[in-house]
């Protein structure tokens, strides 16, 4: 393996001390060299004829036509092609996000909470080519991302950064830095433009979500987008809830429930399915004052 990995690999031991219950049984027993092994995300799996149909139909079914005109879908078909890997409903849900928010704001400096996939890290290149990327996640899964973003050949091995200590310098030719999460403090150090959080948040320990939301808060005027379930249980007991991931110091500018996932599809009979009104997920958009 190369360098990037070879560092990512070696700080494995400094995050298994801030997983929760939940990464502690996702990632148990994980090859997470492996790109197609599934975490909790799912639904990354090869191309096969079968399996695309299956997609092309469902896919228009549930969430019609219009979101699979856009420029970033053709973007994103293209990645998956390289990849070798058929569509899936966690691309989807990222298209639509980052539709709604290349509408409202073209950061410079963009920070991702809990990628998976590489599903964020895309999205943010085919909406957003200039911005740099700033990606913190527990080592496992920032090792399963760097491998799939390797294999796409979107960024330049060059061009990744993988921070190991607080005080280093990242040079202006990086575009995609990735931050293991006891490293998290670092992103103080920038100035960001937008946080986003697509089911991170949720998957978290008290300890941890508390951190989380006083980096986003110490930086000021800046935007934060984040999707999470109403209630999520931990398999520790944990309990998160929607309401607790707003920041004290933010301007609410829209937070409701996320009409594009009411109803989704898999591969269980009978194919499709309504997710419950009282574990339902909203999304938020704030700005922090």
């Amino acid at each position: 393996m190369d360098k990037i990995f070879n560092l990512l690999e070696s700080q494995i031991i400094n995050t298994n001390k801030s997983k929760s219950s939940s990464y502690n049984i996702y990632l148990k027993n994980i090859n997470y060299k492996n790109i197609y092994a599934q975490f909790s995300t799912g639904g990354f799996a090869k191309k096969t004829i079968i399996r695309d149909i299956f997609n092309f139909f469902f896919s228009r079914l549930v969430y019609k036509f219009e979101i699979f005109k856009t420029e970033s879908y053709k973007r994103i078909c293209l990645i998956n092609r390289k990849l070798n890997v058929s569509l899936n409903v966690n691309m989807i849900l990222h298209l639509f996000i980052f539709k709604f928010l290349k509408e409202k704001i073209s950061p410079k400096n963009l920070c991702i909470l809990g990628d998976g996939k590489a599903n964020a890290v895309f999205n943010a290149f085919t909406n957003f080519p200039n911005v740099k990327i700033f990606s913190i996640n527990i080592s496992e899964v920032l090792i399963n991302d760097y491998l799939i973003i390797k294999k796409s050949k979107i960024f330049n091995t060059k061009e990744i950064d993988v921070v190991t200590k607080i005080t280093q310098h990242i040079s202006p030719n990086k575009k995609l830095i990735l931050i293991p999460s006891h490293m998290k403090n670092f992103i103080n150090r920038i100035n960001v433009d937008l946080f986003i959080s697509i089911e991170c948040l949720q998957e978290l320990n008290e300890i941890e979500k508390k951190r989380y939301l006083k980096i986003i808060s110490r930086q000021k005027n800046n935007f934060f987008y984040f999707k999470e379930r109403n209630k999520k249980i931990l398999p520790g007991g944990e309990k998160n809830l929607f309401k607790e991931f707003f920041p004290k110091n933010c301007n609410i500018l829209m937070n409701k429930e996320v009409t594009f996932q009411k109803i989704f599809y898999n591969t269980k009979f009978p194919y499709i399915h309504f997710i419950n009104k009282s574990d339902g997920v909203k999304h938020a958009f704030v700005q922090i004052k």
